[in-house]
């Protein structure tokens, strides 16, 4: 879950910052309200936090508590430094350490059975407190895996753009993207491939995604 943010506000904001706290596309609109001074509703629950005060120094330590995310069956928790991803249709769970695991290399889920519960215990506190999805998951599309070029291991991915393309329409028609041998956690996950369907060139330096 790393994606780019960048904020510009020369008469308050200093050139060359950073943000060291997790942060999410939820903080937007807290942070446009405030600084357009006009207050957040009262009638909802707004989970985004205004980012000025991290962004000037002025605010220290986390910005949230914890980080959630659903998307169909995928559904992700990050909290202190520790991601739980959890693939429902597979009912399968990968573990990551991010302060000393950034890329994700090492699925903990087995080696740390207790933190894999704590955390699901907030996925699933954070499920009965937002519901039940309120429109359909219209299509699924395969996740793609890659590893960064200093790493000898790294995955070979297609550099044809219009495979995705054809997958995702593959997937419109009835295909199941996950029935596949390349997701998070499985035993050949540090083989290498030949490039498939729905890979798609994440960089040099790209990450794993969600």
């Amino acid at each position: 879950l790393h994606s780019p943010f960048f904020m510009k506000w020369p008469a308050v904001l200093p050139a060359g910052g950073t943000v060291d706290t997790p942060v999410s596309h939820i903080d937007v609109f807290s942070t446009a309200a405030a600084a357009a001074g006009a207050p957040l509703p009262g009638d909802r629950v707004i989970d985004g936090v205004d980012l000025i005060p991290y962004a000037t120094g002025r605010a220290e330590g986390d910005a949230h508590d914890a980080l959630f995310w659903r998307s169909g069956d995928l559904q992700v928790v990050m909290a202190d430094g520790w991601k739980l991803q959890v693939d429902g249709r597979q009912d399968k769970r990968w573990l990551y350490q991010l302060d000393t695991d950034p890329t994700e290399q090492r699925n903990l889920a087995e080696a740390e059975p207790e933190r894999v519960r704590e955390l699901q215990d907030r996925l699933d506190a954070f499920n009965r407190e937002v519901g039940p999805r309120h429109f359909p998951v219209l299509i699924e599309n395969a996740v793609p895996i890659d590893r960064t070029r200093a790493e000898g291991d790294h995955l070979p991915l297609t550099e044809d753009p219009t495979e995705f393309a054809s997958h995702a329409a593959a997937t419109v028609a009835g295909a199941d993207p996950r029935e596949r041998d390349d997701v998070p956690g499985d035993a050949e996950e540090d083989a290498p491939r030949p490039a498939r369907d729905g890979d798609a060139r994440l960089g040099d330096d790209a990450k794993r995604s969600l």
